[in-house]
């Protein structure tokens, strides 16, 4: 149960941030064992939850459009920025891609000394 602890964290501070955002819109929501907030989370958090949120809600209206098109191509196009924002805040940062490249050179230089 304990490897699990982080995933359900996880979904309930995602519903959470949700929750407190659909409140704060005015719109109707139903009601959740949850407390609708964001002060527990980061401000990093806060924008992966807010740019997932965005995500979510323009998959599905992307997809509706594409398939009126009759053209995924016009999906990926709508998806793609959002995506590619999404994935920079799980890229790592600079240094540590390079401190990365670096041991593997001196990995795979140790093993051809073999």
């Amino acid at each position: 149960m304990e490897s699990q602890a982080g995933g359900f964290r996880h979904r309930r501070d995602g519903l959470a941030y949700r929750l407190f955002v659909e409140d704060q819109a005015g719109r109707w929501r139903p009601t959740k064992r949850v407390t609708p907030s964001v002060t527990h989370l980061t401000p990093k958090l806060r924008e992966i939850y807010a740019l997932r949120y965005e995500l979510g809600h323009a998959s599905h209206a992307a997809f509706a459009s594409a398939k009126v098109k009759n053209d995924f191509g016009f999906f990926l196009q709508i998806m793609n920025p959002l995506t590619a924002r999404y994935d920079r805040y799980y890229r790592r940062s600079l240094i540590l891609r390079i401190l990365g490249k670096i041991k593997r050179i001196i990995i795979s230089f140790g093993r051809r000394q073999h």
